[in-house]
């Protein structure tokens, strides 16, 4: 029974990794596109007796696997598009190497070499157009590796763009004419996940016998990853479908109600918990709104009759009784599947009218043209026998950004380290078993492409063991080349990561100051701002977002510099969060704000209800204010005192002024905490004060 239930865990983890199978069957396309790859290239080799089956099967699985490894998740005719673009510019550049390696003559390692250089470093200045364009550069400066590794014997020559093309077709063939998951069906069946551990997740809270191991279990971070990859599949539908489900924007709304209930239920005493105990409409109350949440059916409010005879209880058990009750009627509205699909599906992105050679990434293309070079010289002084491994890890890991350089280095060489040694503990174990290697080479195809997204060092680790395992298996590869992969990868990233600290960094400090003087700047505007229109308000939520989105990379990057050890931590997740809710508290803060001033105007006016709002407003601008300035935290604890105090002055019990009465002071609270925890995080603090000087 015990291994069955750590199976059926290990089997919800994996679902969770990969709820819609996005990852799993674009992993799966990649390793049939090289099996076909590799077949066709044999049966070409049938025909061609100057070059070696080997040869023609590594030049066509190579540009196969760019191809898909290099085309994001989007639909079959964007992806087609890109596959055909990528196919072109691979075999452009492997055009270009078979001519160098015929002209070159004698001369051919060393004029291979200067050239791969020069395309390093236009690939790399194609980063700054981003895009499409920011992939292609990177496949022109790794295409080239192909020319280099059959440049000596055996050259393929014209055999090398022509089987490029060959490969191309290949990866069209697989991964866009073959079966894939449909966009609706996928959008669905993540939105199940993350509909089913909602619900979950809020019976826990409720009727568990421990509020505060949920708080502790990484719930919260479950639905996060949840939430990504259902904002990852709305992008891949079609804008004339009609199916209907949950968007992601209510996705977030529904995990922040769970939220105030996760917290009001923390914040009883435990007269209040035995209160709540002992209603017998609340247990059916939580059990009908867990099924509604889960299946997505009925719009009607919960029932609330259990709140009644709440005056028995304290003022703050009957604060956070209220919160409770507020939080279940926002997850019975948000649950129900309302929105079309069709209005999640991304329109035409924006250009810009900068002029194109404005747009390229001059320092970034220079910082690798160095590496490159000082690489190649590194190798070549120590006579290193894989010396493309060298260059071909500094390409992977140099980036616009010293923080993501950091990251992407201690990353690629953890990573290797620990695939070089399974590969050495497997390969005496599976010695007389080749068959069984192979098949262990083949399956680690799919989870190089289920793992790049979500961790990196995973992923590396993969391609090493694959590389390692493989080539001993087919070429007999000797074991102490095994090494050799570990020092290279070493070399390669100590020599990128040296060169984009000393040439031209581009440090994150500035970039964090200014992405959050923004953020805070336009936080404050919409909180201020008069009433909109709902698409000038979703417009402005929208470029929240954004913004929240930009400052959260930049910060990672920023942390990332100081602190390399970050890439394996989650010590930036606070931050993450903090800065994405903060958004979305703010949202919530000004519709219940407009609710509760309207429901005031219907009834005769309570001449405290104005002021104490417009006093909670100033509030919350003067904190923005602070953190800004770089001022201490405002204090006005007389404020909470007053609110509490008027609650029952401006409401009758159970009403729907009450409840959003209480909403607003708590979602006051989380835009104040959240505030806060930025100016408390040290290394945001620090960007932020270094920018200042």
């Amino acid at each position: 029974m015990a291994m069955l239930q750590r199976a059926r865990r290990a089997a919800t983890g994996l679902l969770r990794l990969d709820p819609g199978a996005i990852r799993l069957v674009r992993g799966v396309d990649l390793m049939l596109t090289i099996l076909a790859a590799v077949a066709l290239a044999e049966w070409f080799g049938q025909f061609v007796t100057t070059v070696p089956a080997f040869t023609l099967a590594v030049v066509t699985a190579f540009p196969a696997a760019f191809c898909i490894l290099f085309t994001p998740v989007s639909t079959r005719k964007q992806e087609a598009a890109d596959i055909l673009r990528l196919g072109l510019i691979i075999a452009g550049v492997s055009a270009v190497g078979a001519m160098a390696v015929s002209l070159s003559g004698s001369l051919a390692p060393i004029a291979l070499q200067i050239l791969w250089v020069l395309a390093i470093a236009a690939g790399f200045a194609l980063d700054g157009l981003g895009g499409f364009w920011q992939r292609g550069g990177r496949v022109v400066a790794m295409s080239w590796l192909l020319v280099i590794l059959f440049s000596e014997s055996h050259a393929p020559g014209v055999w090398l763009p022509v089987m490029a093309v060959v490969g191309t077709a290949v990866a069209i063939c697989i991964r866009i004419l073959l079966w894939r998951p449909s966009p609706e069906r996928t959008y669905l069946r993540i939105e199940n996940v993350f509909r089913r551990t909602l619900a979950e997740q809020l019976e826990g809270i409720i009727l568990g016998e421990d509020a505060h191991a949920t708080a502790k279990s990484g719930a919260s971070a479950e639905l996060a990853t949840l939430r990504t990859e259902l904002r990852l599949s709305a992008g891949l539908l079609d804008r004339k479908t009609a199916v209907t489900g949950l968007s992601p924007e209510a996705a977030v709304m529904l995990q922040l109600a769970l939220e105030v209930v996760r917290d009001a239920a923390l914040q009883l005493s435990p007269d209040g918990r035995t209160w709540l105990a002992r209603k017998s409409g609340f247990r059916e109350t939580v059990f009908r709104l867990r099924d509604r949440i889960a299946e997505g059916n009925g719009s009607t409010p919960p029932d609330e009759d259990w709140t009644q005879n709440v005056d028995a209880l304290s003022r703050d058990d009957r604060f956070q009784v209220i919160r409770i009750a507020q939080a279940f009627r926002r997850l019975s509205l948000l649950s129900s599947k309302g929105a079309p699909l069709a209005s999640l599906a991304p329109g035409a992105a924006d250009e810009t009218a900068e002029r194109f050679w404005r747009k390229l990434s001059w320092r970034l293309a220079l910082q690798a043209a160095v590496a490159a070079s000082v690489g190649y010289g590194v190798a070549a002084y120590f006579d290193l026998n894989h010396a493309y491994w060298v260059t071909l890890t500094i390409i992977i890991i140099l980036t616009n950004s010293l923080g993501m350089t950091i990251r992407k280095s201690v990353q690629r060489t953890v990573g290797t380290a620990a695939g070089v040694l399974i590969a050495l503990t497997v390969d005496p174990l599976l010695s007389g078993y080749p068959d069984i290697r192979l098949t262990l080479v083949i399956l680690s195809i799919p989870a190089v492409i289920v793992f790049v997204d979500r961790n990196y060092a995973i992923a590396a680790g993969f391609i090493s063991f694959m590389v390692m395992v493989g080539l001993q298996t087919l070429e007999h590869f000797p074991l102490i080349e095994f090494w050799a992969r570990l020092y290279d990868t070493m070399i390669g990233a100590a020599v990128g990561l040296s060169v984009a600290w000393l040439l031209f960094p581009v440090r994150t400090g500035q970039s964090v100051h200014d992405l959050t003087t923004s953020y805070l700047a336009s936080c404050v505007q919409f909180l201020t701002a008069p009433s909109r229109s709902e698409e000038e308000e979703r417009n402005a939520y929208a470029r929240l977002n954004d913004t929240a989105s930009r400052l959260v990379s930049a910060a990672g990057s920023y942390r990332t510099e100081h602190a390399p050890w970050s890439s394996f931590s989650n010590a930036s997740s606070g931050l993450d969060v903090m800065v994405i809710v903060l958004a979305d508290y703010l949202v919530l803060y000004r519709e219940a704000r407009a609710t509760v001033l309207g429901e005031a105007g219907e009834r005769q006016p309570d001449p405290a209800v104005v002021p104490i709002v417009t006093r909670m407003d100033n509030r919350l601008r003067a904190e923005f204010e602070a953190v800004l300035e770089g001022r201490e935290k405002q204090t006005d604890p007389a404020l909470i005192e007053d609110w509490m105090a008027a609650m029952p002055e401006t409401a009758t019990e159970g009403s729907g002024i009450m409840v959003d009465w209480v909403a607003m002071l708590y979602y006051a609270r989380k835009v104040v905490q959240s505030l806060d925890g930025l100016r408390q995080d040290g290394m945001w603090n620090s960007a932020v004060a270094n920018a200042l000087r």
